[in-house]
């Protein structure tokens, strides 16, 4: 697992259900959705999102989900508070800045009230830094680019808290509600090879 993302939405109903759908269907269903209102129905083994005259149907996957929670850690070691908007458009930036298996991740150093992002890669690099509230130890890990800026941009707000972790390295991305989190590992072998 590379990243996990948790949202929980206010819904109507008399029953609780529980299912699990395949991520295809959720994207699809999210394209042809025409209303702000669905209606999820599980029975058996399928699902219907309904939303005004368009109805998608889908098998669930089979089983019980996974305990989720076992990986989410506790304890943290520091936390950033930054604007999303800086944050989002300094990683569109590197986000172009590929390694030589096409891949565009970023260095994220934090420290003194400072986020440092860095890219290196064919043809170029970048290294921006960007003013935040920080509290806890200094931080200093590799995550994917695509990866970072996902969980932020569906934040909805103008600022993000990110929490660190030292004993399992992971950032835990949250909106401030309790409403959403995205746990994201970081690169750990890129952060081997720089040490060395």
């Amino acid at each position: 697992m590379n990243r996990m993302h948790w949202a929980y939405l206010p819904a109507d109903g008399e029953s609780e259900v529980d299912a699990i759908v395949p991520q295809a269907t959720l994207q699809e269903t999210l394209k042809v959705l025409n209303g702000d209102r669905v209606t999820i129905h599980v029975q058996g083994s399928f699902v219907v999102f309904r939303s005004g005259p368009v109805e998608v149907f889908s098998r669930t996957i089979a089983g019980k989900y996974p305990d989720y929670r076992a990986v989410i850690p506790e304890n943290f070691c520091a936390r950033v508070r930054v604007k999303v908007k800086d944050l989002l458009e300094t990683l569109g930036r590197a986000a172009v800045i590929v390694d030589d298996r096409n891949i565009s991740k970023v260095k994220v150093d934090i420290c003194d009230g400072k986020m440092t992002i860095s890219a290196s890669g064919i043809g170029g690099g970048i290294t921006e830094t960007l003013e935040v509230d920080h509290e806890g130890d200094p931080v200093s890990m590799f995550f994917k680019t695509r990866y970072l800026a996902e969980a932020v941009k569906v934040v909805g707000k103008e600022e993000v808290d990110i929490y660190f972790t030292a004993d399992r390295p992971a950032g835990k991305v949250v909106d401030g509600d309790d409403t959403y989190f995205s746990l994201i590992l970081p690169l750990v072998k890129e952060a081997a090879e720089a040490a060395a």
